[in-house]
């Protein structure tokens, strides 16, 4: 018996070869892709230009930063991923308030009294007599 012709999937082999690549990818990899449009939706919705760059257009809100807007919003997630992808928590607006002014929360306070450990600060820490590191 010869069973009849099926008709063409919907799905096209670029999407399902994407459906492949998704499965193959491991929690880690989807958790990271997931954060970055995380980041990017955060950074497009708005309106920021940057990380470390103020909101752009005629809103009213001069030289506020996406540190603020995440302090204010309490979203202790998206304020990780900020400090994560070289945020400066140490931005301020153009009337010289911090994030940790518009922080709601007492976690989000807490995330921005952290000290920012980059890699400028470490090969200057290295640089140092006391301490050496080959970076």
């Amino acid at each position: 018996m010869v069973s009849a012709p099926t008709k063409p999937s919907q799905v096209s082999f670029h999407d399902q070869v994407n459906q492949v690549d998704v499965l193959q990818d491991s929690k880690r990899q989807q958790k990271q892709r997931l954060d970055r449009i995380k980041l990017q939706t955060f950074l497009i919705d708005y309106n920021f230009r940057g990380i470390n760059l103020p909101m752009s257009g005629e809103t009213g809100d001069a030289g506020v930063y996406p540190v603020h807007v995440a302090a204010q919003l309490g979203d202790l997630e998206l304020l990780r991923l900020l400090l994560r992808a070289g945020a400066d928590p140490a931005m301020r607006t153009s009337e010289g308030c911090g994030a940790s002014d518009f922080a709601q929360h007492g976690q989000i306070v807490e995330l921005l009294s952290l000290p920012v450990v980059t890699v400028q600060g470490l090969r200057n820490l290295a640089k140092c007599k006391v301490f050496k590191v080959s970076l």
